[in-house]
């Protein structure tokens, strides 16, 4: 299968401004969902039309966005204001690339959220990105797959050569957060064994009690009450992603 990368020499003919995200791993429960319903909700907060498009038959996204219209309503009766509104599409199989083509330039931010494993819906979502986020638990069973995530990506940049790789911990004690983030930069620089296409973000992810309130309700953590530090370290994530997009712009 053939998709246009976003990022060759012609860029997405038509959505100059519109930028996609994808969050993957090759392993489940690293918080991928977490993290890509969040950023969802923040560009769609600062009036950004967002798509949040998930290619993971478990759907965890499409739960979340359920709930997310249901509290949106509740708040309407109540008269507290919608919450904004974040467009969601559903695209699995071996076109799901191809098919979101259509609608990239409808958006300002595209948000992929994929499965926990090596797919052809991942592998054809990384041609059409311009920056894929890998959450990783600071665990063996998570740092054991990042070989060959890396080799995954390598191989996409050969048509997508703009794309930029980034991970970042995810689900971290609060009292290691500083030593898996740097237990992180030393796996993917070991000698032996470099991976070139991988940086780490500084953000590092907590497990909060307080992302499972905010899921249940659809909420992202930035507008559930009491979660002030799950909602900072998301939003860190979010002006990381923020930064990104300034690179990409000011090196094209």
């Amino acid at each position: 299968m053939v998709v246009q990368s976003p990022l060759n020499a012609q860029p997405n003919a038509g959505a100059a401004n519109s930028w996609v995200v994808l969050l993957g791993a090759l392993k489940g429960g690293s918080g991928k969902s977490t993290a890509a319903t969040n950023l969802a909700a923040q560009f769609a907060s600062e009036g950004r039309r967002t798509l949040l498009v998930a290619t993971d038959p478990q759907r965890t996204t499409e739960n979340w966005i359920a709930r997310r219209r249901i509290t949106s309503a509740q708040r309407v009766k109540e008269g507290k204001g919608a919450l904004p509104d974040i467009a969601f599409m559903s695209q699995g199989g071996e076109y799901a690339a191809e098919a979101l083509l259509d609608f990239l330039p409808n958006y300002d931010v595209t948000i992929i959220d994929t499965g926990g494993f090596d797919s052809v819906e991942f592998r054809s979502c990384l041609l059409i990105s311009h920056i894929f986020l890998s959450p990783i638990k600071p665990s063996a069973f998570d740092t054991d797959t990042l070989g060959k995530l890396h080799e995954t990506v390598r191989q996409a940049k050969i048509n997508n050569r703009g794309l930029v790789s980034r991970l970042f911990v995810n689900q971290a004690a609060p009292t290691s957060m500083a030593t898996s983030k740097q237990e992180l930069r030393e796996l993917i620089t070991d000698e032996e064994r470099p991976m070139k296409e991988f940086e780490v973000l500084d953000t590092v992810l907590v497990n909060r009690v307080s992302h499972w309130d905010g899921a249940g309700q659809g909420l992202a953590q930035f507008e559930v009450k009491g979660a002030s530090k799950a909602a900072s370290e998301l939003t860190s994530l979010y002006l990381d992603v923020h930064k990104l997009f300034d690179q990409i712009s000011a090196a094209s």
